[in-house]
């Protein structure tokens, strides 16, 4: 296992979320929190790469990109999973980073699962303590932590 992020970007309609771009930024906060000598890489499915690589360069931030334009943009778990658990199996990342919503819970769930890793989900800040261990932040309702 390295010090690499991983992050799985989404996009609608072709164009990288938002969204998607943020993680980015929280990737590179993690690699420099936990004083990584690795890179940052992004999973995407269902874009040409030319696409992913345009909308990526003005942020100067990812080290490689992972794509399969031949599985759908449309979700489809068992394909990505499966896809998701072969990079992961040849290159080891320390970190998966998914956005909170649907998609990410769902996937991040199972990707859980095959992997046989922890999950934080809805994590909403991170830091790390005095003997470098990643804390994790995740918000709580009514004294309730799902």
């Amino acid at each position: 296992m390295n010090n690499n992020v991983w992050v799985i970007l989404e996009h609608r309609g072709g164009e990288i979320t938002t969204d998607s771009l943020f993680l980015l930024g929280e990737a590179r906060r993690l690699l420099e929190l936990i004083k990584g000598e690795g890179g940052i890489s992004v999973i995407v499915f269902g874009l040409k790469p030319e696409k992913i690589l345009e909308a990526l360069a003005p942020y100067g931030i990812v080290d490689k990109v992972f794509y399969n334009e031949k599985i759908p943009a449309g979700y489809e778990p068992e394909l990505y999973v499966s896809a998701i658990n072969n990079l992961v199996g040849r290159h080891r990342p320390s970190y998966i980073l998914l956005l909170g919503n649907s998609f990410g819970n769902d996937l991040g769930a199972r990707l859980s699962a095959e992997l046989q890793t922890g999950l934080v989900c809805d994590c909403v800040d991170f830091k790390t303590d005095s003997s470098g261990r990643l804390i994790l932040t995740k918000p709580v309702h009514r004294g309730m932590l799902y």
